[in-house]
């Protein structure tokens, strides 16, 4: 039985890793499409994929697990939607 607890423990440490991987790729299309408009201005461009990637590192330390995976998926359906409009 206190086996079986650990893997239930670990599972949910599972699920929880699953919802930092929609955050940071919804971080990554959002960078994304900051990197489309300015493709003319290179160096700017790329000073802002090094913000886009500190910002990624800070959101990693400050993710709490009172961030629904619903909530999550609902950023990252209209961070998808905007990307296809």
């Amino acid at each position: 039985m206190s086996s079986h607890e650990l893997f239930v423990s670990s599972h949910e440490l599972f699920v929880s890793s699953h919802e930092l991987f929609v955050s940071s790729h919804e971080l990554f299309v959002r960078s994304h499409e900051l990197f489309v408009p300015s493709h003319e201005l290179f160096v700017p461009s790329h000073e802002l994929f090094v913000s886009s990637h500190e910002l990624f590192v800070s959101s990693h330390r400050s993710f709490t697990p009172r961030h629904g995976s619903f909530t999550l998926s609902q950023e990252l359906r209209c961070a998808v939607n905007l990307w296809f409009i």
